[in-house]
């Protein structure tokens, strides 16, 4: 009963020992366990006054009179230990002990041997056969207790694996909770590292991101480092684990840094543990960081059931924050997009309600639309029965602060307008007022034109490359293209704007757009021809023949990107 009701197997061990000496009456008593991977016999638990030193030994099946039994399973009595050549006299050179009677059982569970128990030097001179079967029935009882005690070790292991098993699945599924509850990231990865690191039961972690225009890695999460703020530290990413990680794309599990001669220099002074565990974040190919894990309690080594849960965990914080980049992208685009809404409500609300009727002169107008809404404008602003004043111009900037950038500009020159309509002189002043506004970055590509219908002059000013402007003479057959200036308005205080005038006469047709560049193979052939066949055309049929016929064309001088096209046809 004693033996049956020991808690554990090493108390279980000294109770059969003690018990086996008392009842045979012997200097010592030795109990060897068979190892099944190595197949030797190896001392366990021994008993005497002279066999401190034979726990350390180790030998194979068949070797010596406990070999022997171990390997054939029948009980041997020598009482003439020193005459006997099964003797394993190295034990006995090993202790300065001398073997004179020994008596070796087998331990079996189930006819399989599990070890031996021997006693040795009988204080009755000699061993019996009763003390053959006494030593056989606790040897017997020994390797069924024992056997019990092991299965209940494993059982109690399996039970803890199982138990761990249970918490990791517990904190994977939390995990899967965790986009209903966190909109922060960083909240999100704390969770994570602190979760993880319970479940691994490690003193210290962390979660590094690579940033790939810096070329670097930034702690964005750490637990375990005391006082010390890791948060937002930068880490090289050419050399290190980490760096390694980044490199080879693939987890890193290190038992004993020691036994790994190319991590040691690499690991110097980061972990106090001998193990630890790195594994890459892998979003779409690409690592954008690393999972490090290190000290794990009571010195214990990382296993591959910790690689393949931080692994799994790796693969949710990739997942996350791809999720978390797109729903960043989509509140992003969705923001541009209402921006872009706005600046077209308000870009529009700019413009000419209707299109100004003058005596002896057709206008049609397009005005192109662009997803990123670029700052085009333009405007009419009738001065008298025979004058026109137009604008088309392209504003720095695109979405709503180009769209403000348009009404600042409108004002000005409306209010400018009204007093002088001369170009050379409102591009002079307009440009003069936004180089004095030191809080204005505003830059304008601009062409003003006055149009006389009564003398048939057109007079006009430029600043900047991104508008044209093109006579197509009827009479002549000839294409007359602006002169201008390159400054845009807003960039150089007191210069000077040349003001230029062209003589048209009835059937001229004149277009004005915006645009950085157009193909002069453009101007010269495709327009052209298109123009010379279209001198009987109303400017809204020209309009329409351009949209529907040749849109090739169109797009060549921008129509469809950021353009506002201006007809004008003389009558």
């Amino acid at each position: 009963s004693r033996i049956n009701s020991a808690e554990d197997l090493t108390t279980l061990l000294n109770l059969i020992m003690n018990s086996a000496k008392e009842l045979i009456d012997c200097e010592g008593v030795s109990l060897l366990l068979l190892d099944e991977n190595t197949k030797t016999l190896k001392f366990n638990v021994a008993l005497g006054s002279k066999v401190s030193q034979i726990k350390k030994i180790a030998f194979p099946l068949g070797v010596g009179i406990a070999g022997q039994v171990a390997q054939t399973g029948i009980p041997i009595i020598s009482n003439k230990a020193q005459k006997d050549e099964r003797l394993f006299d190295k034990i006995d050179e090993l202790n300065q002990f001398t073997t004179e009677t020994l008596l070796c059982v087998p331990m079996k569970v189930r006819d399989k041997i599990i070890g031996v128990l021997e006693a040795i030097n009988s204080k009755n001179e000699m061993f019996q056969p009763e003390d053959q079967e006494i030593l056989t029935f606790l040897a017997n009882e020994a390797a069924i207790a024992i056997h019990n005690r092991l299965l209940f070790s494993r059982l109690n292991r399996a039970n803890d694996e199982l138990n761990s098993r249970i918490n990791e699945l517990k904190y994977l599924y939390e995990l899967s909770l965790l986009s209903q509850n966190y909109q922060d990231i960083y909240e999100v990865l704390d969770f994570i590292l602190e979760g993880v690191s319970k479940v691994l039961q490690v003193n210290k972690s962390s979660i590094l991101l690579y940033n790939g225009q810096q070329d670097i890695f930034k702690v964005i999460s750490s637990v375990g480092h005391g006082n010390t703020t890791l948060q937002s530290l930068e880490v090289s990413s050419q050399d290190g684990i980490d760096g390694m990680i980044l490199k080879n794309k693939v987890p890193l599990l290190v038992a004993d840094v020691k036994k790994e001669a190319h991590l040691l220099p690499q690991s110097k002074g980061i972990y106090n543990s001998n193990s630890f565990l790195a594994v890459p974040i892998i979003v779409e190919g690409d690592c954008i960081g690393v999972v490090n894990m290190t000290d794990k309690v009571e010195d214990l080594v990382f296993t591959s059931s910790d690689l393949q849960v931080l692994t799994s965990v790796a693969s949710f914080i990739a997942k996350y924050y791809r999720n978390f980049k797109l729903k960043e992208e989509i509140a992003e685009q969705s923001r541009i997009k209402k921006e872009m809404d706005i600046a077209s409500t308000l870009q529009n609300s700019f413009l000419p309600k209707e299109i100004p009727t003058l005596k002896g002169l057709d206008i049609a107008v397009y005005n192109g639309t662009h997803p990123e809404i670029g700052g085009d404008y333009y405007d009419f602003i009738k001065i008298d029965d025979h004058k026109l004043a137009i604008a088309i111009c392209q504003v720095s900037g695109k979405g709503v602060p180009a769209a403000l950038s348009i009404a600042f500009f409108k004002n000005m020159l409306r209010g400018q307008v009204q007093q002088n309509a001369s170009p050379k002189l409102v591009l002079n002043w307009v440009n003069q007022q936004l180089c004095n506004d030191t809080t204005s970055e505003m830059s304008i590509q601009v062409l003003y034109t006055l149009i006389d219908t009564h003398n048939k002059v057109l007079t006009y000013s430029v600043g900047g490359h991104g508008v044209h402007f093109v006579l197509f003479k009827q009479r002549t057959r000839e294409i007359e293209e602006l002169r201008r200036q390159d400054q845009s308005l807003g960039e150089t205080p007191d210069i000077e704007y040349l003001e230029f005038m062209s003589q048209y006469e009835a059937g001229d047709i004149l277009l004005s757009w915006t645009r950085n560049k157009t193909k002069a193979s453009f101007l010269n052939g495709t327009l052209k021809n298109f123009i010379w066949d279209s001198f009987n055309d109303t400017s809204n049929r020209i309009l329409q023949k351009l949209k529907e016929q040749y849109s090739k064309g169109l797009s060549e001088i921008g129509l469809d990107q950021l353009t506002t096209l201006i007809i004008l046809k003389s009558d």
